[in-house]
């Protein structure tokens, strides 16, 4: 045979294993991440860093990190390993203001580069009282704590005279005092200047919640076991708690959303058949009070679900029902 021809057959069998061109390892995204946006000065910020591909594969690759501070000033910080493409980074939450960090390289590729990752470091290194809130009615002070960008500083611990409260998620501290002069406070929290001072502006907020129950209605008529209490509070300050209470039972605590709105599944064992009240108490800031009552009529249809639903409320009410 033609050795020509053993070639060719050669190369026919070789081309289906041959890889055709292959994309640049080098062109992909390096992703550039912290574990937040917001921090307090002491905390850690973590940063990861991986490489991946087109195909969203990890890949290896050379680069730094480079961190830029509130001034201007830069430093390149390390990095270990983690695994294929994938590297881990941190530094310490010092100075106050707007932080950036950049992937920096010295290749030359068609690598595209996440490098506008920002982070605010520290809330504030004095924190500050935003407003002050007192009632009439009730004796209570609300004390909101914020920092200059007004954002609320949770867990500070305030000393208002003689008493102590720590601020909760949304910056309150609330406090009980029949005098409202000569307040003095100091604010602390680890990481922060201490503030303290006297507090002069009292805000009277004598005005009580507002309660909507939109679920039920007035002397309606319910015939599904499965009852829901839903609706909304508002208040013109801040709302603090709710509750709500069946047929005179027990006070239950319910919870609510951020613009005041709730929904909660009630257990249908705690009605009576016929006639039921639900009450709905709210509570802001300064202890003032609001409460909201509807009265409607609890009448399931005999099926099998309500026979068993009975038969959870025990014997008399099955009597109850069938006379």
């Amino acid at each position: 045979m033609d050795v020509r021809k053993y070639f060719l057959f050669a190369i026919l069998i070789l081309i289906p294993f041959t890889t055709i061109g292959s994309a640049d390892v080098t062109d992909g995204i390096i992703y550039l991440v912290t574990d937040q946006m917001i921090y307090d000065p002491g905390e850690t910020i973590n940063i990861n860093a991986s490489c991946k591909d087109n195909n969203r594969n990890y890949f290896e690759c050379n680069f730094e990190i480079e961190h830029t501070y509130p001034d201007g000033t830069t430093e390149i910080l390390p990095k270990t390993k983690t695994g294929t493409g994938c590297f881990y980074s941190s530094l310490t939450a010092v100075e106050n203001g707007t932080h950036h960090i950049a992937i920096i390289t010295e290749e030359d590729t068609d690598q595209i580069y996440e490098d506008e990752e920002f982070f605010i470091v520290g809330r504030r290194s004095s924190p500050d009282i935003k407003m002050a809130y007192f009632s009439s009615n009730s004796n209570l002070i609300a004390l909101l704590i914020t920092n200059e960008k007004e954002m609320p500083i949770d867990g500070a611990r305030v000393l208002l005279n003689e008493n102590t409260d720590f601020t909760d998620e949304k910056g309150y501290a609330v406090f009980y005092e029949e005098e409202k002069e000569d307040l003095r406070f100091k604010i602390s929290k680890p990481g922060y200047a201490s503030c303290f001072g006297e507090l002069w502006d009292l805000t009277d907020d004598s005005t009580a919640p507002e309660i909507q129950i939109t679920s039920l209605q007035e002397n309606e008529v319910y015939r599904d076991t499965k009852i829901t209490l839903a609706g909304s509070m508002n208040d013109n300050v801040q709302l603090r708690s709710a509750y709500f209470i069946v047929n005179d039972g027990t006070m239950k605590s319910m919870t609510f959303n951020e613009d005041g709105s709730f929904e909660i599944p009630v257990k249908n064992y705690a009605f009576d058949y016929g006639e039921n009240t639900i009450e709905v108490i709210a509570y802001d800031l300064c202890g003032n009070a609001a409460s909201k009552e509807i009265t409607f009529r609890f009448e399931p249809e005999m099926t099998e679900d309500t026979w068993l639903f009975w038969t959870k409320r025990g014997l008399t009410s099955i009597l109850d029902f069938l006379l």
